[in-house]
């Protein structure tokens, strides 16, 4: 509600849906050494910051790829998500 019209809300968030358990411990002790502590959350809970929103391609996504140009086809997990969404 406290955003004007026409802004954007810029998001890059470590997700918990796609990495190993011993992964996510590492990341969590490396940033509680951190200014800012780290909470991994799913896509789905990431995605709740964007309600309201409309979401600005590509979406929600690896942020190691965020406008890549990729190979097609090539698999990999994303440890962040990312995304970019403006208020109508």
């Amino acid at each position: 509600a406290a955003m004007a019209p026409g802004s954007h809300l810029v998001i890059s968030h470590l997700t918990s849906d796609s990495i190993a358990p011993e992964a996510l411990e590492q990341a969590q002790a490396i940033y509680e050494q951190a200014a800012a502590p780290v909470a991994p959350r799913s896509r789905a809970s990431i995605a709740r910051f964007f309600d309201g929103l409309q979401l600005v391609t590509p979406g929600i996504t690896d942020v190691a790829t965020w406008q890549a140009d990729l190979q097609p086809g090539v698999p990999r997990r994303a440890i962040f998500l990312g995304g970019a969404a403006r208020k109508r």
